[in-house]
């Protein structure tokens, strides 16, 4: 099955159950009916008083459709509040002064939805051409991740690019030729010659629904994304027990489950640092959201 098929086919499925909301996010993507740009259901963002979904998101446009349902829209969205998952808190949108949001009121009459539906498209159509004439629109597209990165420079947070494993990771960004990696905290073998000791990677599994996946190795994701916290479940480990070199900083990649496409897969999350200890935990703070690519 071709993967974009796939990709949006899922993704707008995720609305089912919610009439008005599935009529109007189906609606409008099939009437703009083009594929340059990347459509996000369900998309999470920050506001003062914590998270809400966005029904329908464009990241390249950096533009969201919400229906407006009144109560009953509060009292569901209420309902759907639950624990950030780590995809969330790596996918959630950033530039949150500039998102713009296109409010569709469903409780109005349907010759009224379908104006305001109408002129959403045009003021996304606008915005794509918009980019275009300026010379900053970036078409949506399926390609793997030695073909995404052959002409960047570097791996940043902002890369809306999975891995299937370490080595392959390794092998795109940083030229090295690995068929199998089991370590998930090392040196690579390119790294060496250029900055000795001071980076490691890491590909650290993130605790799931608060219990470790590894050994009892259980890592947390700040909601932010700014800071890792580590402890073994093990009783008889200490934070002091599990410090390592203060010096060295670590290029990171979490291992987070897609929750449209379903694969498990790993994504950059940015260079952490070893920053202390806090309640017996290890925490290392996000230094740098972007790292330089090694090209041989």
């Amino acid at each position: 099955m071709d993967e974009r098929f796939d990709y949006i086919a899922r993704t707008l499925s995720r609305t089912k159950r919610k009439e008005y909301e599935n009529y109007v996010v189906n609606a409008i993507w099939n009437r703009l009916n083009t594929t340059e740009v990347k459509p996000v259901s369900q998309q999470y963002i920050k506001h003062t008083n914590g998270y809400y979904l966005i029904d329908l998101y464009f990241p390249q446009l950096n533009i969201g459709i919400e229906c407006d349902e009144g109560y009953h829209k509060q009292n569901v969205e209420h309902d759907l509040i639950r624990e950030l998952t780590i995809f969330d808190i790596l996918k959630q949108v950033k530039n949150i002064v500039e998102y713009r949001a296109l409010h569709v009121d469903v409780t109005r009459s349907y010759e009224q939805i379908e104006e305001e539906i109408n002129d959403h498209i045009q003021t996304i159509r606008s915005c794509i051409e918009a980019q275009k004439s300026n010379g900053c629109f970036t078409e949506w597209q399926v390609v793997s991740p030695q073909e995404y990165f052959a002409n960047k420079d570097t791996v940043s947070i902002d890369n809306d690019i999975a891995f299937r494993t370490i080595a392959e990771t390794c092998n795109a960004l940083f030229s090295t030729t690995y068929k199998n990696i089991q370590q998930s905290w090392f040196v690579p073998s390119t790294f060496r010659k250029k900055y000795g000791q001071q980076y490691k990677v890491w590909f650290p599994k993130l605790a799931v629904e608060n219990r470790a996946v590894t050994r009892d190795w259980h890592n947390e994701l700040s909601q932010d994304g700014k800071r890792i916290i580590e402890f073994n479940e093990s009783s008889h480990w200490t934070a002091e027990d599990l410090r390592t070199d203060l010096h060295e900083s670590r290029v990171t990649f979490t291992h987070v489950l897609d929750p449209v496409t379903r694969k498990k897969e790993y994504r950059f999350v940015g260079v952490f640092k070893y920053s202390g200890i806090e309640q017996n935990k290890n925490v290392y703070t996000r230094i740098d959201e972007s790292f330089p690519l090694i090209k041989l």
